[in-house]
């Protein structure tokens, strides 16, 4: 997992797929299967990460308990994981100040991860290589197992901390920080 060099992308990879999403994770997940898929090829402004790993979230968690399926219904079969850590394997036309053998991280995004009519969906993060644009990605120079932990739970700590979203438990708003304040 240390290296940055990636050897040639094959045509196939294998992904942890969901074909049918269920009522509870638990159902869903002993449902998933380990497939043969293509390797996704970046278009314009992506790119094709080699997965090290693959964070499970809380937002993942949630989306196979079904409890997302009002704001974020799924295409199945898909493959789930919207946070991954892995090295560039290739790069689509127009990326810029990423190269092959880059070490990254990157959230993946909800709907990018389980539908069908995005621009890089259904493209999860439970396979060997991933599609992710490349201006959501950023190089890192952790371990890649500790870098995967950062995507989604570094923009909530952005969110709560910087952008005014969010309130404590003493029901004060959270978001302001200021020179000078103290966590």
């Amino acid at each position: 997992c240390g290296g940055s060099t990636v050897g040639p992308v094959p045509e196939k990879m294998q992904a942890w797929r969901v074909h049918k999403q269920c009522d509870s994770a638990d159902e869903t997940i002993s449902n998933m299967k380990i497939e043969e898929v293509d390797v996704p090829k970046p278009q314009n402004g992506q790119v094709l990460i080699k997965v090290h790993f693959a964070a499970v979230n809380h937002f993942d968690w949630k989306l196979m308990k079904g409890g997302l399926k009002e704001t974020c219904s799924v295409s199945c079969p898909y493959t789930p994981g919207f946070d991954v850590s892995g090295v560039i394997a290739k790069l689509g036309p127009g990326v810029k100040g990423l190269k092959v053998g880059d070490r990254v991280c990157v959230s993946i995004g909800a709907l990018e991860t389980c539908k069908q009519d995005t621009p890089i969906g259904p493209a999860g993060g439970f396979a060997q290589y991933a599609i992710a644009l490349a201006e959501t990605v950023s190089k890192t120079g952790l371990a890649l197992e500790k870098a995967v932990v950062f995507p989604m739970v570094g923009l909530a700590t952005y969110q709560a901390l910087f952008t005014g979203r969010g309130k404590s438990f003493q029901d004060e708003e959270l978001g302001k920080l200021k020179r000078g304040n103290k966590l």
